[in-house]
């Protein structure tokens, strides 16, 4: 069962972030700013010396489209309609490839050991306590960073908590399992708290960090995680002046109200341009598009 798997009838905030502000789509929405896409889907330009770009379309489906809509975003039939952290690049669509830089951005944590698709639940409560005791709003997404150690292989496709309408005949794939997560709550600016720890929750810091990302829709857990990895990897092997420069992470948009084949997420692996392609100035100095 994924952490998203009980509601709160108390709090305004949680079913706030769970059933969204239930906006009507808006028909003639403004469509998010997409690059000029390379003729090759699994090769990106490698005239990327102008660092002033936030998002740079580099690989998948290049047509596809974000589409703005009340208090969130929609693409196809993946939306959410929680706020983003204040300065972070619009959602990458499922099935599109992505390089983004992100801003500083201070969040509540856990960290454990425990198997991430049933003990993210134990790691959820206390986070929610957390923004509700200091009065935080709940932003999207929620963040799961991930370490791993090894693979193991799943007999199904689907996450064990796939509905009916997402499950699919038994299949082998490999499944990446971490060897430790961590879960995070993004708060939307960073002068809500103030930096330490509470208990089981760490306030913490994150440095600004360039990623390559894939958008994904589907249940949320090791199976998809596994999945966009491959995907991005596939991408780095196409385009070697860029390289892997740490551990991947997951981004999880919607709650427990959407189906699962609706649930949009995003996989990233932090990236970094190989030694001798293309200087690039320090992220820290790239604050033109930051919002």
């Amino acid at each position: 069962m994924p952490f998203f798997a009980h509601a709160v009838s108390d709090c305004h905030s949680l079913v706030r972030w769970f059933v969204g502000c239930g906006a009507a789509l808006a028909t003639g929405a403004a469509v998010a700013a997409v690059s000029e896409p390379p003729a090759d889907p699994m090769k990106a330009r490698t005239t990327l010396g102008d660092d002033s770009w936030t998002v740079k379309r580099v690989g998948g489906d290049l047509n596809q489209q974000v589409q703005k809509i009340p208090a969130g975003f929609r693409s196809g039939t993946a939306r959410f309609t929680t706020p983003l952290p204040q300065g972070y690049p619009d959602p990458t669509p499922p099935g599109s490839i992505d390089l983004k830089k992100y801003p500083a951005a201070r969040r509540a944590q856990v960290t454990s050991s425990a198997d991430s698709n049933v003990g993210s639940n134990m790691a959820f409560w206390p986070l929610f306590q957390h923004i509700k005791k200091h009065d935080i709003e709940m932003t999207s997404p929620v963040e799961m960073d991930f370490t791993f150690e090894d693979l193991k292989t799943a007999e199904n496709g689907a996450e064990p908590n796939a509905d009916a309408e997402g499950s699919k005949p038994a299949v082998k794939s490999a499944v990446a399992v971490p060897k430790t997560w961590t879960m995070s709550f993004l708060y939307r600016t960073p002068d809500m708290n103030k930096v330490g720890t509470e208990g089981a929750v760490e306030v913490v810091d994150r440095e600004p960090v360039m990623v390559l990302s894939v958008g994904l829709q589907g249940p949320y857990g090791t199976v998809i995680v596994s999945r966009g990895v491959e995907k991005l990897t596939e991408w780095l092997v196409a385009n070697a002046q860029w390289e892997r420069a740490g551990e991947p992470r997951a981004f999880y948009y919607n709650g427990p109200e959407a189906r699962n084949a609706d649930k949009w997420a995003e996989v990233q692996l932090p990236v970094r341009r190989v030694a001798g392609n293309v200087p690039t100035a320090g992220l820290v100095e790239e604050k033109a598009e930051r919002k």
